[in-house]
């Protein structure tokens, strides 16, 4: 069903997605006793 995958979009998918679009992607997730950073 095209429908639940649609909604179950994973951070892996939308890194291969702007790598298909070569775009540069700068992603920054800060949490008070965690952190993360992703970027290419």
């Amino acid at each position: 069903r095209i429908e639940n995958n649609a909604s179950n979009v994973t951070i892996e998918t939308l890194m291969r997605v702007f790598n298909a679009l070569q775009a540069k992607v700068m992603l920054s997730v800060e949490l008070p006793h965690f952190k993360i950073s992703l970027g290419q």
